[in-house]
């Protein structure tokens, strides 16, 4: 990471004005390049809006935020604790009275989501979808689904389905984890265990 020099208290009254110039300058300069850090600089259009947002380590907030404020930070994750994860939280996200963070949003927590037509063949990565790798169709109802590698740390994460209908008759849709990345799943007829459907449906992939 870049160090910015900064000297303090420049310039100072008791000084020469032309020996405190060259920290003057180097104040100026460091200045430009911390804000230019995920921002737009000087002298371009859009100048001071944001890039990106980079955090450095993890911050977990000391203090309940105002009833109006909230804050976005890092910590550490559950399933890998070795590499930070996104939070949210607000006023109501501590335990009140008291300062103990208790409940914050985890914004990271989603790792993979598709939306899949009905029918849809493959091996092929649907167009409405984020961390899938591809997904492949060997029958009525059945599904192979990939994610992209590097998607989630293990095979300890929740599977989110729904399914729609099938015609004029509704789904049930369930899965099973074949390994870190590789899940299958099953639409059937809501009230058969053995009648496989088409139907549109959807997956998240959720680990923290």
């Amino acid at each position: 990471m870049t160090t910015f020099p900064y000297t303090e208290d420049i310039p100072d009254p008791p000084h020469n004005p032309s020996s405190d110039v060259p920290n003057m300058k180097t104040n100026t300069n460091s200045i430009s390049g911390i804000l230019e850090v995920d921002h737009v600089g000087f002298n371009a259009a859009n100048g001071g809006q944001h890039l990106q947002v980079t955090f450095e380590g993890n911050n977990i907030p000391a203090s309940q935020p105002a009833a109006l404020q909230s804050v976005l930070y890092t910590n550490v994750g559950v399933a890998d604790a070795s590499h930070p994860q996104l939070f949210w939280g607000n006023f109501n996200s501590w335990q009140n009275p008291g300062p103990t963070l208790t409940t914050p949003f985890h914004l990271s927590g989603v790792r993979a989501w598709a939306y899949v037509p009905a029918g849809s063949t493959g091996p092929s990565a649907p167009t409405q979808s984020s961390n899938i790798s591809t997904i492949s169709r060997s029958g009525a109802g059945l599904y192979t689904i990939t994610l992209k590698s590097g998607s989630v740390s293990s095979t300890n994460y929740g599977v989110l389905l729904s399914s729609g209908l099938s015609g004029s008759l509704q789904t049930s849709i369930n899965y099973s984890v074949v390994s870190q990345y590789v899940i299958n799943i099953f639409i059937r007829k809501s009230d058969s265990t053995s009648t496989n459907l088409d139907a549109d449906w959807t997956i998240q992939v959720l680990q923290i």
